[in-house]
């Protein structure tokens, strides 16, 4: 029935639309082999079909994927035929565009801060680690959401709603085995008091491109909650939870000269655990990046980041006593203080081959994610693409917990 709905809903916008319905998108084949024992093989082909039109201050956009994907640990099993045929919505919306203000309405991205890849003041749209690649819909994903944007001048007010927010996808299932479950996640409940809501004032000052943003709403990292029965199998039960998150904070970034670009982007956060002494629920925390962007030529440009992260309120010889009790013979805990560097590095020749390589190292834990792919433009409207994607560090961390999902892959796609 939901399938019905959204091909209804993508078949019955363009009758609205006084101008041509714009229809484009793209076709692609994609391989992966994960860096696993066994290997796993994966395959997917996608059909990407994006409309979109206007009459008048209205418009409408609607973004579907048609994905075929197929995996096995024995491809040389002609038996193996595990396939599965998808129907996902990447946005969905439809906008109202008067002379002095914007309204959005429907699944759609919404994006704040500066800063590349780690956001503090980001906090509507979640990652998807899992699905990471080069496309924007396997790496974030939309959710619905009103979104109200007044202009006054050099400033603007953005408000945004997100009645049913949506965790990250962080593919937590690498941390079960033999000796540890892992449970349905514990959401916050699914009502208008539980959603997300937010407020973001941005302007030009002083040759700064400034905002400040204040959030609440619910808090898409995990905290982790667990059962201890010896006498069970797994004894260890573990329960992602999802709690409350309030949150200001600011972003600004300056040019200097004509080839750097100097951002800066902070958010404090109060979670639920105010006083720091429940070691399942997140502690209150003051997260920040400060970076530069090089870019000498333009088809060329480099940046690096500096991330750093404090917890207030927080005991770790607490937490490791409260973790002893609940179970856990060996647990680890966070550190106060976590730093972290961000690179990403963008090349393109002559319009034609590109690179693009992305690099996140957490401090002092040692975790680690890397996404690298170089693509050729074979011809018009058409890319050969070769990428690897890396996750690495402690079992406990982040991205430790997602080595499983090491993999390189490849892809054709045409774009139309």
């Amino acid at each position: 029935m939901r399938r019905i709905f959204y091909v209804g809903l993508f078949a019955a916008f363009p009758a609205y639309a006084a101008e041509p319905v714009e229809l484009h998108g793209y076709a692609k084949a994609t391989a992966s082999v994960g860096f696993t024992d066994p290997v796993v093989l994966e395959g997917l082909s996608r059909l990407q079909l994006d409309a979109s039109g206007r009459q008048g201050p209205a418009d409408f956009r609607a973004t579907i994927d048609l994905d075929l994907s197929a995996s096995g640990a024995d491809p040389g099993d002609p038996s193996d035929r595990d396939a599965e045929l998808s129907l996902l919505p990447v946005e969905l919306k439809v906008g109202l565009h008067p002379r002095y203000f914007d309204l959005v309405v429907g699944k759609q991205y919404v994006f704040w801060g500066q800063t590349d890849w780690a956001n503090p003041t980001d906090l509507f749209t979640p990652w998807d680690y899992v699905n990471i690649s080069n496309e924007l819909e396997d790496y974030r994903i939309a959710p619905w959401a009103a979104r109200a944007t007044g202009y006054f001048g050099d400033a603007s007010l953005d408000l945004v709603w997100v009645p049913v927010p949506l965790p990250h996808a962080m593919g937590l299932d690498a941390m079960a085995g033999d000796e540890i479950g892992l449970s349905e996640p514990d959401l916050p409940p699914r009502d208008v008091a539980h959603g997300d809501l937010g407020a973001r004032i941005s302007a030009l000052f002083l040759g700064f491109d400034a905002s400040l943003m204040a959030f609440h709403g619910m808090d898409k990292r995990p905290g982790m909650s667990m059962s201890f029965d010896p006498l069970a199998m797994p004894s260890l039960v573990l329960t992602p939870s999802y709690g409350m998150l309030n949150a200001v904070g600011g972003d600004f970034s300056r040019a200097i000269g004509s080839q750097l670009l100097l951002k800066v982007e902070a958010a404090n956060y109060w979670t639920e655990d105010l006083v720091g002494d429940d070691p399942t629920v997140r502690n209150p925390e003051l997260a920040s990046v400060a970076g530069l962007t090089w870019v000498p030529h333009p088809a060329f440009n480099i940046t690096v980041q500096g991330t750093s992260n404090h917890l207030w309120a927080y005991d770790a010889d607490a937490d490791v006593q409260a973790l002893q009790a609940l179970g856990d013979p060996d647990p680890q805990v966070d550190p106060v203080d976590a730093w972290g560097l961000v690179e990403r590095v963008a090349w393109t020749w002559q319009d034609t081959p590109s690179l693009s390589v992305v690099g996140v190292q957490g401090l002092p834990d040692g975790d680690h994610f890397e996404l690298g792919y170089a693509s050729w433009r074979a011809a018009d409207g058409l890319t050969v693409l070769a990428g690897v994607l890396l996750f690495g560090g402690p079992d406990d961390t982040r991205f430790g917990a997602m080595k499983s999902e090491r993999r390189a892959f490849t892809e054709v796609k045409y774009a139309f």
